[in-house]
């Protein structure tokens, strides 16, 4: 009995520790694609010139500070978006090798 109930405590606390920090489970969610007016945030590694939240415009592009041509991003994932805006970084001599992390912070298209 004693064993069965340090095991469910055990369990327990695995599961508490796999939520993050308000309990929410978000991640847990399927990813949705981007769209027309939804505002996502773009954050480059070590380089908080190009981080930034930005809204996605009518025609679904993104522009980012110093690039020359905007960024397609309706229809894309998140992580599609995050190829996308290191690719022009690359290409524009911008960035080397940059780490991009792409989270969509509200979702006005749907």
């Amino acid at each position: 009995m004693k064993e069965r109930l340090l095991l469910l405590l055990f369990s327990a606390t695995i599961l508490l520790a796999q939520t993050s920090p308000g309990g929410s489970t978000s991640n847990l969610l399927p990813g949705q694609k981007i769209g027309v007016d939804d505002l996502v945030s773009i954050s480059v590694f070590d380089s908080p010139e190009f981080s930034l939240n930005v809204r996605v415009d009518r025609e679904g592009q993104i522009r980012m500070p110093m690039l020359k041509r905007r960024v397609y991003a309706q229809g894309l994932f998140p992580s599609e978006l995050e190829v996308e805006v290191a690719r022009a970084l690359k290409e524009e001599e911008l960035l080397n090798d940059p780490y991009v992390t792409v989270n969509v912070v509200e979702y006005m298209s749907r």
